[in-house]
């Protein structure tokens, strides 16, 4: 599972070998960018706050992973973006002040790698804690992670991690936290928000969506159901149907 490897295996596939070397020159120059926005630097992925959390927690969540193709499940592997770790403090930061009762929601990360934010998550007593990532590599190392995370940090007490393309993966019932670190392009992001759209209109219920390095937000902000919630963040988007609900309301 080599992270340069399947970079350029995917790249390949999408743009071509020309198209790859000039993804690959802009890449840098974001990157130059990039390393000057403080906020993101040290709100979203810095890696000393990977390692900071790895050594607290006993637990390998650090690094950045690209799956081969045939290391994946279903067809969307081109689309798939690499697993990095969000900051494990912004997410908590996040998750506290959700104005929610943690009990009746579920979390659900999508692409959730190694299982860095569902080890957050599982410091808040949701109802159920899911991790879907389509790499079983990336799974086993998530579910190791969690039998290794201490228990008395765990609130939450029902935790599954799945194996599964996130374009194919049935919304759970009951209200939501759905969590997404920009884990894959705008073919895959387009078909989770058909789903849950379409999840919303059999069960309406509050759904929240957490969306960090919302690349694809405009998919959200055209779903009928949700709305955009105001944040100084500039890290994470956040949509809450019921914000829509009020706003239809006002």
């Amino acid at each position: 599972m080599s992270s340069t490897v399947g970079k350029s295996q995917r790249s390949r596939a999408i743009y071509g070998l020309l198209g790859t070397i000039r993804l690959w020159v802009a890449t840098a120059i974001g990157y130059l960018l990039w390393v000057t926005l403080s906020d993101w630097r040290g709100r979203a992925g810095d890696p000393a706050c990977d390692l900071e959390f790895d050594r607290q927690w006993g637990v390998d969540t650090c690094g950045t992973v690209v799956p081969g193709k045939a290391e994946v499940v279903g067809s969307n592997w081109v689309y798939g973006a690499e697993y990095q770790g969000s900051n494990a403090t912004a997410l908590e930061e996040v998750l506290r002040e959700l104005p929610i009762p943690y009990g009746q929601f579920t979390f659900v990360d999508l692409g959730s790698g190694k299982g860095r934010a569902i080890l957050v998550a599982s410091r808040f007593p949701f109802r159920k804690i899911i991790g879907v990532d389509y790499c079983e590599q990336l799974n086993d190392i998530a579910r190791h992670n969690l039998s290794r995370f201490p228990k008395a940090e765990t609130r939450c007490k029902e935790m599954d991690v799945v194996c599964a393309d996130a374009a194919r993966f049935p919304i759970p019932e009951g209200p939501l936290v759905i969590f997404l670190f920009n884990p894959f392009r705008r073919p895959v992001m387009r078909d989770v928000v058909k789903h849950v759209v379409t999840s919303f209109q059999q069960d309406p219920r509050r759904i929240i969506v957490l969306y960090s390095n919302a690349v694809c937000a405009n998919v959200w902000r055209n779903a009928s159901i949700l709305e955009e919630i105001p944040s100084s963040r500039t890290w994470i988007t956040i949509y809450d149907t019921q914000a829509r609900k009020a706003s239809a309301s006002a």
